[in-house]
C-alpha cells in the first residue's frame, strides 16, 4: 500500500497500513507455501504480484485522480522506488519463507493454463464485471469518503480537469 508522507496523517491511515499489511503478510506466507517454484522463480513472481496489486494500480489512479504528481517524472520516480522496494521485500519473503520447489515459472504456468481450459471466457467476464463495479464505486465515492479525504488534506479531481 502507498502510504503519502504529508503532516497530518491521520491515526485511521495508520490503522489501515498496518492491517493492510498484516494481511499482505498472512497472504504471503499462504502464498509461498503453495508454490511449487524453484527460488528465483518464486522471487519472480512474487516481486510481479506485490508491484501490481499494491502499487502500480495505486499509483497510476493517483496520477489521474489526485493532485499528488505534479508531472509525469513525479509519477516514474514513484513507481520506480515503488518497484525498488518491492524488489527489496520479495527478497525478504522468500529468505524468510524459503520456498522449496523444483518447476521453473515458465513450466508452472503452462501447467496451470492447460488444467484451466476457460481463461477466455474468465477474463471476458472479469472485465465485464469489473467495469461497471469500478464505475459504481467511483460514484459512490465522493458522498462516503469525502471527510476521510479532507483529514487527509488529499483533494481528488477529475482526469478530465486542468491542474
Amino acid at each position: 500500500m502507498c502510504v503519502l508522507i504529508r503532516s497530518h496523517i491521520a491515526k485511521e491511515t495508520y490503522l489501515l497500513t498496518i492491517a493492510s499489511s498484516i494481511l499482505l503478510a498472512f497472504y504471503l506466507v499462504w502464498f509461498i507455501s503453495v508454490l511449487d517454484l524453484r527460488k528465483i522463480d518464486a522471487y519472480i513472481l512474487t516481486g510481479i504480484m506485490l508491484f501490481i496489486v499494491r502499487d502500480l494500480n495505486n499509483l497510476i489512479e493517483a496520477y489521474f485522480y489526485m493532485d499528488i504528481f505534479n508531472e509525469t517524472f513525479t509519477l516514474v520516480a514513484a513507481i520506480v522506488i515503488s518497484l525498488i522496494t518491492t524488489l527489496i521485500q520479495s527478497a525478504l519473503a522468500i529468505i524468510l519463507l524459503k520456498p522449496n520447489g523444483s518447476m521453473d515459472l515458465k513450466t508452472a504456468i503452462n501447467s496451470h493454463v492447460k488444467t484451466m481450459k476457460n481463461y477466455p471466457l474468465r477474463i471476458t467476464t472479469a472485465a465485464l464485471v469489473y467495469f461497471p463495479v469500478y464505475l459504481h464505486l467511483a460514484l459512490w465515492y465522493p458522498s462516503s469518503w469525502f471527510r476521510y479525504t479532507q483529514t487527509q488534506k488529499i483533494a481528488f479531481k477529475s482526469p478530465h480537469s486542468q491542474s
